[in-house]
Formats: structure tokens, sequence, C-alpha cells
């Protein structure tokens, strides 16, 4: 009884994405990967991206999305695959914060939480995924991406999907018209969805570079494909009609504590506002046309 339990826990692997010294989560579930190895300065002395079929020299673009590539050009004999941080865990067995998609705590503090993980057999009887939870903007997602990041990368994005993936077009525009986000490229599924996933994923990545050398432009800023990951991320669960587990997080931080009940119910209700009064207005535009 006691090998097919533990048998059964080797068939889940959570891969924790880590790029400097700091606590981690190490033990037959959870498996800690350094990063960007393949142009880091620092050894962390655990199992490195760099190995195998990977893009580990590319981390500066990808970000946490290298550790998802190597898990799917590496890992074998694996049910169920997922992808955390080192200072982000799946909050799986407390519930989180109301109006919060996030737990804050501390490094000393994590080291005592349960991070075990749930029933999969059964969660997966009647979900597709597990994610983090959504997080409300008081704008739409095209509109956070332009403020944050630069928006001629989404129009070339959007472009991309027309014009090589055009089944995932409409729902790409309606998740980006939206203002709900799954963050961090966090997750939890069986194996043969994680396959089909990255297939897709990094097959937009292939044709968005393509379409950037073609174009003559270099992303400005770092992590551009994590970034987009994201959103990607968001836009196959809504075309698949995926059924979602959300789960909250631990955020491992030294910061101040979370905010009080009232200040996160106070901005929930503020940005469901902004957004429904806004929300009529926003559009996305490509150059001189509305690409929606």
């Amino acid at each position: 009884m006691e090998k097919e339990e533990k048998k059964e826990k080797n068939k889940v692997k959570i891969l924790v994405c880590c790029h400097k010294p700091d606590y981690v989560k190490d033990n037959d579930i959870y498996t800690p990967v350094q990063v960007g190895k393949a142009v880091s300065t620092v050894n962390l002395g655990f199992l490195g991206d760099d190995t195998g079929d990977n893009i580990s020299s590319k981390n500066d673009w990808f970000a946490e999305l290298t550790a998802t590539y190597w898990a799917w050009k590496n890992l074998k004999n694996v049910d169920y695959v997922g992808i955390c941080h080192y200072r982000r865990y799946f909050n799986f067995h407390t519930r989180g914060l109301l109006f919060s998609e996030y737990q804050i705590v501390k490094t000393e503090e994590i080291k005592d939480k349960d991070l075990s993980i749930p029933d999969l057999r059964r969660i997966f009887t009647h979900y597709d995924v597990i994610l983090p939870q959504e997080k409300y903007y008081p704008c739409t997602l095209f509109e956070d991406y332009s403020h944050c990041h630069n928006s001629e990368e989404m129009r070339i994005l959007l472009k991309v999907i027309r014009e090589k993936f055009p089944d995932y077009y409409e729902s790409s525009c309606n998740v980006l018209k939206n203002n709900k986000l799954m963050h961090y490229n966090i997750f939890l599924m069986p194996w043969h969805r994680f396959e089909k996933y990255c297939e897709w994923l990094f097959s937009v990545f292939d044709a968005l570079d393509l379409e950037f050398k073609a174009l003559g432009y270099c992303p400005i800023q770092r992590r551009v494909y994590g970034f987009m990951g994201e959103r990607l991320m968001t836009i196959y669960a809504f075309h698949l009609r995926w059924k979602i587990k959300h789960y909250p997080l631990y955020w491992v931080t030294e910061q101040d504590k979370n905010l009080s009940f009232m200040r996160r119910l106070l901005r929930w209700i503020k940005w469901r506002i902004v957004f429904n009064f806004m929300h009529p207005l926003a559009t996305v535009r490509s150059h001189s046309r509305t690409v929606f």
C-alpha cells in the first residue's frame, strides 16, 4: 500500500522556478529548477533548464516559460505537471483571502505551510486545469498591457494570431476586451492537456518571432514572451472552454502583511465600477483600423 501511494505521488511533478538563492520547496513532487541557467553567473546547485532540449539562453525574454518548455521537452512518465515560483505556490488547503488572488506569507512561514497536493484524480474528473484565481483590472487587458508594456507588441501578436491561428482570433479579441487575467504562468494540469497547450503556445511564439524579424521590430522590454504567455494562457483556456479549478496563491515576501478585508472589498468594487463604466468605450486599434 505504501509503495503504491509513493508511486502515485511520483506521477505528479511541479517545477519550482528559481533564479537566485532562496528557500525553495524540494520533495518527490516539487522539483526546483534554475531558470536561465545558461546565461546565469550563479549555480544554485540543483536542476537547471539548460539540460536536454531547452531554451534556457532565452530566459531574458521568456522568464519562467523556459521551465515550461523544459518540462514539455524533457519530463517523462508524468501524469500531471505544474509550474510554480519560489515565491508563489498554490494554496490548496486553506481558504484564500476574499477579494484577493493571493495571501502574503514570509519566508519562514512558507516552510510550515501545507503544500501537499489534493486528490488530482477527483479534481480532474470535473475540471480541466488548475490555475490561480483571476485578477480583475479596472481596464481591458489590452489597455493594461499598453500601460505596463508596449501596445505595439500586442498588436503584432493579434496580427499573428489572425493570420496563423485564425480559429483563436475571436477568442483573443474577447479576452483582451475583458478585464480578467490569470497571472504568473502558474498551473497544474494533466500531461495530455499540457502537451497540446505547449505545442500551441510555442508555435505562437515561433510565428511571433518571425513576424518581429520581418517587421524589423525588437521588443524593448525583457520578459516580453513571459508577459504575453499570461495572456495566451487565458486565451487558450477561454477558447477551449476549459473548466478551471481556481486556487489562491501563497506569495512569499518580506513586505507588510495582507490588506484588510475592507480595503480589498473597496478595491474590488472600485475596479468593477470603473471597468463597467469604461467598457463600452474600450476598443483595440491597430494603427488606423480596429482589429476587433
